[in-house]
């Protein structure tokens, strides 16, 4: 009986102990833990205890694979180990609660020597996405790099700053040259937001001989479906080496049925001068789309043709004029204005760069108007100050847009470019033109719609242009040449 009695007194005692090692066990992941995930694939994880004075900050328990090379602190635990006995948590009081151990890892990464130290830790985060982001295959250096550059730019706030992607910097590059290889017509997003239409064929160009008509809906590219697809994706695919045929399913307006036009890629040159006489009055107009390297012999080439129909005077339309090159704004300028300054640039160390006009000069006496709007921008702008500022003409329509900073493209090993600004535009006489844009001498707000462009109707502002010629010229006649 006696024996009966210690046995189960030692039980109760084996029992009481046991009971007390679970609660112990329980009160280390209460609720009232800190949120911390432990992740081990062997669940006999022994768990060392911090001193009290340590911050703990990451508290990731792992399994005992080589040490990652990593700068900080991480936490680790061994497995089927005895922990050291300085290693062990000790519980002081009730509220004392064992934590895992921080273990400092070797600084082992190293910034290559072209990082400067003021932008390491871009390089650092993307190591760390690149060596431990769970998902790898979400893991795509081309893009991150993209949209890092992207946020550069956003950091800074200036709209003039873009980054320009391979296609796109492919594009502009033959744009701003004056030509490109392709089937030579303007496309623009369907009105019905699916795929994209033809705008207008260029004259004479593969398209127009190839029967593609204004409005024509481009159903597929060599049998690829482009009902989806955007402007830039159109321009990119129909674009292509000379003399390489591109088929075009293509739907006319009007048709039922769509039909495939075999269209023989060409040399096709970008125009960005038009010119007209403007019907009823003895004036020509010019409309100068962009500023392009073809851009001062169109000009030299369209003048002389409206002066020989007989153009007494000429409205030289800028509106939605976006600019372009530098070299081509100052020579276009200089066909007008003789001598003197027609712009300066100043750099972010206050140095200044002035540009002055040749000396040629064709069309000095000839009487113009000139038409902004506010959509009139950078090189537009730079040679409409000019011409205001020199007295040569008055201006007329809406104040321009305000782009007076000087951006110059920096290709990238990508293929891809950023256009940086590194400048700031002023007219002659030193007005601002970056965010303020330029006043006309005569504000009208009338705005032709784009298809009153290209039509005989004689709209507010170019009323205004016209009134404004028949002054200066009985003033010529009244005073001489």
């Amino acid at each position: 009986m006696k024996r009966q009695t210690i046995i189960d007194r030692f039980s109760l005692f084996a029992v009481s102990a046991l009971t007390l090692v679970l609660l112990l066990g329980l009160s280390c992941s209460s609720e009232s833990e800190p949120a911390t995930e432990v992740v081990s694939e062997d669940i006999n994880v022994e768990v060392a205890a911090t001193q009290e004075s340590e911050a703990v900050e990451s508290a990731e328990v792992v399994d005992p694979e080589p040490v990652a090379e990593d700068p900080v602190g991480e936490v680790v635990a061994d497995e089927d180990e005895e922990a050291d006995e300085d290693e062990v948590a000790t519980i002081k009081d009730a509220d004392v609660q064992a934590m895992p151990r921080v273990v400092d890892l070797p600084k082992t990464r190293q910034l290559p020597d072209a990082v400067p130290e003021d932008v390491a830790v871009i390089w650092e985060a993307f190591q760390f996405i690149n060596d431990e982001y769970v998902d790898y295959s979400l893991v795509d250096p081309a893009k991150m790099s993209e949209e890092a550059i992207r946020g550069f730019i956003e950091a800074l706030g200036d709209p003039h700053m873009t980054y320009i992607s391979a296609d796109q910097m492919r594009m502009s590059r033959d744009d701003l040259a004056g030509e490109f290889f392709g089937i030579g017509a303007t496309v623009a997003q369907a009105p019905d937001g699916k795929g994209v239409i033809i705008q207008a064929p260029m004259e004479n160009s593969p398209a127009m001989q190839a029967g593609i008509k204004p409005g024509d809906r481009i159903l597929a590219v060599d049998g690829v479906d482009a009902t989806t697809w955007t402007v830039s994706e159109a321009v990119l695919v129909i674009r292509g080496e000379e003399g390489v045929p591109v088929i075009l399913t293509i739907l006319h307006v009007g048709d039922v049925d769509p039909v495939d036009i075999e269209v023989i890629r060409g040399r096709v040159k970008l125009e960005s001068v038009y010119t007209r006489m403007i019907p009823d009055t003895p004036y020509g107009e010019m409309d100068i789309r962009q500023f392009t390297d073809e851009t001062p012999g169109e000009i030299r080439e369209h003048m002389t043709d409206l002066l020989s129909q007989g153009a007494e005077g000429v409205v030289i339309d800028l509106r939605n004029n976006p600019g372009g090159l530098l070299h081509a704004t100052l020579d276009s300028a200089s066909e007008f204005i003789a001598e003197g300054r027609l712009a300066y640039e100043q750099d972010r160390n206050g140095a200044r760069r002035d540009f002055y006009a040749h000396g040629e000069a064709n069309f000095e006496n000839v009487p113009i108007v000139l038409l902004v709007n506010e959509w009139s921008g950078s090189g537009a702008e730079l040679f409409a100050g000019a011409i205001q500022d020199h007295g040569r003409a008055v201006l007329i329509g809406q104040t321009t847009f305000g782009k007076g900073s000087v951006n110059i493209t920096r290709t990238l090993s990508n293929g891809a470019g950023l256009n940086i600004t590194i400048r700031r535009w002023y007219t002659p006489e030193g007005n601002v033109i970056e965010g303020v844009g330029l006043t006309p001498d005569v504000v009208v707000e009338a705005d032709p719609t784009p298809d009153q462009r290209d039509v005989d109707w004689v709209e507010p502002q170019m009323d205004a242009a016209i009134k404004q010629l028949n002054f200066q010229t009985q003033v010529t006649t009244a005073v001489g040449p």
